[in-house]
Parts: structure tokens; sequence; C-alpha cells
């Protein structure tokens, strides 16, 4: 990894503990790190300065919704019937 810890040096496996049935790749904590990024509330586009991608477009791979987020969203919208009464 370099100084900025989400982008690996090589490609070459990394020795997993033995609680691990398979390698994980430097692939694989680029996208953790990412994902845990944009989990935690970071914007995409702090998201993609971190990873150092020219492009937000480059980091909505790792944008992954939280169905309690999404719904949670959709719930501070208010109604039509809600709207109405605060209007009239």
């Amino acid at each position: 990894m370099t100084s900025d810890g989400c982008t690996p040096r090589s490609a070459s496996p990394i020795r997993t503990p033995r609680r691990l049935d398979r390698p994980i790749r430097p692939h694989q904590l680029r996208h953790a790190c990412g994902s845990n990024l944009a989990d935690a509330g970071g914007g995409i586009d702090v998201v993609a300065d971190l990873l150092g991608h020219a492009s937000v477009s480059s980091s909505q791979m790792y944008l992954h919704p939280d169905p309690g987020r999404l719904r949670a969203a959709v719930d501070m919208v208010p109604s039509p019937r809600e709207q109405a009464v605060v209007t009239s």
C-alpha cells in the first residue's frame, strides 16, 4: 500500500490469516476501502480523490446503498397529503 492506504503497490496476493478460506488481493482491499469510505458518509468526490480517480464516475462502483438508508431518505420526503395540510 502507498501512504494514502488505499492504493496497492502490487497485485500479488496478501498472506491471509488461517480463518480466511481464500487469499485476499490488494484490489479487494482497495475496493473495501472505497466502499467503507462511501458507507461512512464520504461523498463520491472524497472517495474519488482518496483513491486517485481522475473522474468521480470511476468511483461509482464503491457506492452500495444500504436499504435502511434508502428507506430513511424516502421517509424524509413529505407526502402530498402532509404538504396540503401545511399549506392550507
